[in-house]
């Protein structure tokens, strides 16, 4: 597996970046939490890291992105209530 030779940091980052880009697909953090920990669990078993690595790039990878993507619906709404533009908010 090309992925086991991965050193533990890279993975990290790796597994962040790609929660990350994931949630503008899947914006909801229990249906991204069910589609993706399945692959992420084992993958930090095999590149020597703890699952509590991967739960904690999974949960840094979600925040981010609900703070920037417009198709976070929490963030729509919050913008929308105080009146702030999405391009201000950026």
């Amino acid at each position: 597996i090309p992925l086991a030779k991965l050193s533990g940091p890279i993975a990290a980052v790796f597994m962040f970046w790609f929660n990350l880009v994931f949630n503008f697909f899947v914006c909801s953090a229990s249906g991204q939490a069910a589609i993706v920990m399945p692959i992420m669990a084992p993958l930090s078993d095999i590149v020597g890291l703890s699952r509590q690595v991967a739960v904690l790039a999974y949960q840094y990878g979600d925040g981010l992105s609900n703070t920037i993507f417009p198709v976070s619906s929490s963030l729509v709404a919050s913008l929308a209530i105080a009146g702030v533009p999405f391009q201000k908010w950026l």
